[in-house]
């Protein structure tokens, strides 16, 4: 008998007895499987159960005495069903939202038990308040876009699940650094503790055998990693008490782990003092606003390098005060980009044959003496199937002669693969396996889905743990403060039984799926997402350049973007008469203006999947990038085919920009790693800012 089959059986069994079954019985029912000596069933039969309950399944032994015979197996149908969790339709819709927000965003590491989790709950709950049309209106007005490399998906699935179950990793892993001793490839074995989007990347926070030190990795430099699959549902590491990957791997790169703790003073030029907050976190508290404009604050942090890009991005309107040392650190770099920008620029052929980068090459295996040992576990994509299968009878008999087509696009399927599920479920049941023990789900000459007979199989099961993470998660990254999807995940969770939701208390705060918006901002984005999900316009005191001169727009908010982790505001400027996007970090204050707009209809994602969040207007130009061999991989990662390899192993990049500013703000975060090459206005314009920033220091 087919594994998934044998599953499915024992579940049908086990739901339909009243009292406890025990293995002898089994044994009887289940000859081929469970057959021959005892110990080889008994082992057989554990790793089954084991699978089950990672499936939601709440199977257990329940022990009668010392002899293992008097006691058996049972599932508890009322910790099995996911009863209706009695979701109001602002809960359920704000809950669908922020799931389909998170599953747009190409990369989130649980998609696929989120997708269950809110299949699951459609199929307990009330129909009308999930209603296609309402959840696809809630989901349209906020959208995460996750750009760059379509390899990520895989590594973060490989990863959250390792997380999950605590299993080891070995990794191929390429520095982070723009220096030689700091980019270089090794390979490590890892214990790997949290997942984090922080700064606008991914970030593995893990214990690192090599260096004997907890470590946080950009999930993109991961060359390749391998997941110990030996004894694949034991843990192979513990998770330190009171661990959080989101603190670990810190909101900012200055907060990454590196040195003791130093403090720095940050000074801010008038008409900059915004950035003291939005951009460098700083607590309103903990800012000095200077005669005569400008301000000052003052903070701890752990990794100067870190610091450093971020703060020459912004040129002359930030510098560092103090320590002098740092000071001087800056000084130097500042100096070294203004050397290489008094030469001329080296003319490079169009044309430069192809060269071999690290993003370039072929994944590293790593050396083995001798294969992998197999694993006992179900493969992923059974152990998908398997559930699956699960919820195809109540979801059918919830809609009785529903279409295969309508059924298989509920359950995310390709129809094919709902006739293949159909066509097992039907020989699925309880011993004996007479007619009248099997599910009797068949398909009419109409091409409609009916169940007669469900074998228990009438409610979908209880959420996992995973899926009540992916969950909650979701709701970390597309709807953070909304009260909806809050009320709704503690219906959900308060559900769990208690060994699982301890398990999804402790998982929680090992996943951080979304950087928290920038300081200041938080009730912004309420005013904004409410306006854009009501359809009400709205004046927006905003700063274009990001240099304080705020001028107020009359916007119609179509959506709020959380793009590559930073938020934007997407929709019509009615001053312009054209779509604008506007950066939540530049808004000072919005207001209702008691106007309504039309509503602009379905917003499609894939406008927004793209390396920056610009769209031309036609009134720019293009502005050439050169990076140096050292920057090359991470210009090729984000930017990928547009990024043409040169002699020596640099690239360069053709920017579409209104304006030299933003061009000028990411050649200067590269330390001299970057510069522009084309137009000369554009390159003398790189040169005035550096000149600038260096007479701040020097002032």
């Amino acid at each position: 008998m087919e594994r998934t089959e044998r599953l499915l059986d024992l579940v049908a069994l086990l739901l339909d007895a009243r009292e406890l079954v025990p293995f002898a019985e089994l044994r009887e029912h289940f000859p081929d499987d469970y057959g021959g000596s005892q110990a080889a069933a008994t082992r057989k039969l554990e790793r089954d159960k084991v699978e089950l309950i990672q499936l939601g399944v709440p199977i257990e032994y329940v022990e009668a005495g010392d002899d293992r015979e008097l006691g058996g197996y049972r599932i508890d149908r009322k910790a099995f069903f996911l009863d209706d969790p009695k979701l109001t339709p602002e809960e359920a819709l704000a809950l669908y939202a922020a799931g389909a927000a998170a599953i747009a965003a190409r990369d989130f590491p649980f998609a696929q038990d989120l997708a269950h989790a809110l299949r699951k709950i459609s199929l307990s709950g009330d129909p009308k308040k999930l209603g296609d049309a309402n959840v696809q209106a809630g989901a349209r007005r906020l959208l995460v876009v996750r750009p760059g490399d379509p390899a990520r998906a895989g590594k973060l699935r490989a990863l959250g699940g390792a997380v999950a179950r605590k299993k080891k990793v070995h990794l191929v892993y390429r520095g982070v650094g723009f220096r030689p001793e700091s980019s270089q490839q090794t390979e490590r074995d890892v214990d790997p503790y949290g997942l984090a989007f922080r700064a606008g990347a991914w970030r593995l926070v893990a214990f690192c055998h090599l260096r004997q030190a907890l470590r946080v990795f950009l999930v993109d430099r991961v060359e390749d990693l391998q997941v110990n699959e030996q004894r694949p549902n034991q843990p192979d590491f513990e998770v330190p008490a009171g661990f959080d990957a989101g603190e670990v791997a810190g909101a900012r790169p200055w907060h990454w782990a590196g040195s003791e703790q130093t403090e720095v003073t940050l000074r801010f030029a008038s008409g900059s003092e915004l950035l003291a907050e939005r951009e460098f976190d700083a607590a309103p508290a903990t800012i000095q606003a200077l005669e005569g404009g400008g301000a000052r604050t003052t903070q701890k942090i752990s990794y100067l390098q870190g610091l450093i890009p971020h703060l020459l991005s912004f040129g002359d309107r930030v510098w560092l005060e103090a320590p002098e040392a740092a000071r001087a650190r800056v000084v130097d770099e500042l100096t070294r980009l203004q050397k290489q920008l008094e030469a001329a620029p080296v003319a490079v052929p169009s044309e430069a044959p192809p060269i071999t980068t690290p993003a370039a090459n072929e994944p590293l295996k790593r050396p083995r003496s001798k294969p992998p040992p197999e694993s006992s576990a179900v493969p992923p994509d059974k152990r998908e199937r398997l559930r699956r299968l699960l919820l195809i009878v109540p979801a059918a008999r919830k809609r009785p002669g529903v279409k295969v087509e309508d059924l298989a696009h509920e359950l995310g399927l390709d129809p094919a693969e709902l006739l293949a599920d159909i066509d097992l479920l039907s020989l699925v049941g309880r011993p004996p396996f007479t007619p009248d023990n099997l599910i009797d789900i068949s398909i009419d000459e109409k091409n409609r889905v009916h169940v007669t007979l469900d074998q228990s199989f009438s409610k979908p099961p209880q959420l996992t743990v995973l899926e009540a993470l992916a969950l909650t998660a979701a709701a970390q990254e597309a709807a953070p403060a909304d009260p909806a999807v809050s009320a709704a995940l503690g219906k959900l969770t308060g559900s769990l039984p208690g060994p699982a939701r301890q398990l999804y208390s402790a998982l929680a705060q090992r996943v951080t799926t979304a950087t928290p918006p920038p300081v200041g901002t938080q009730p912004l984005l309420e005013k904004i997402r409410a306006a854009a999900q009501s359809r009400r316009e709205l004046a927006v005191e905003y700063d274009k350049e990001g240099r304080g001169a705020f001028e107020e727009r009359l916007f119609h908010p179509w959506a709020v973007v959380d793009h590559g982790g930073r938020w934007y505001l997407y929709g019509f400027d009615a001053v312009r008469a054209a779509t604008r996007t506007f950066r939540v970090d530049r808004v000072r204050a919005v207001r209702e203006t008691g106007q309504a707009f039309a509503d602009p209809g379905p917003l499609d994602p894939k406008l927004f999947e793209r390396d920056e969040m610009f769209f031309p207007t036609g009134a720019g130009g293009h502005i050439t990038l050169r990076f140096s061999p050292l920057a090359a991989a991470w210009a090729s990662s984000r930017w990928g085919t547009k990024a043409r390899p040169l002699e020596g192993g640099g690239v360069e990049i053709d920017l579409s920009a209104a304006g030299p500013a933003y061009a000028i703000s990411l050649a200067m975060s590269f330390v001299g790693e970057a510069a522009i090459v084309h137009p000369p206005e554009a390159r003398a314009a790189l040169r005035d800012a550096v000149a600038a920033t260096l007479a701040r220091y020097r002032s």
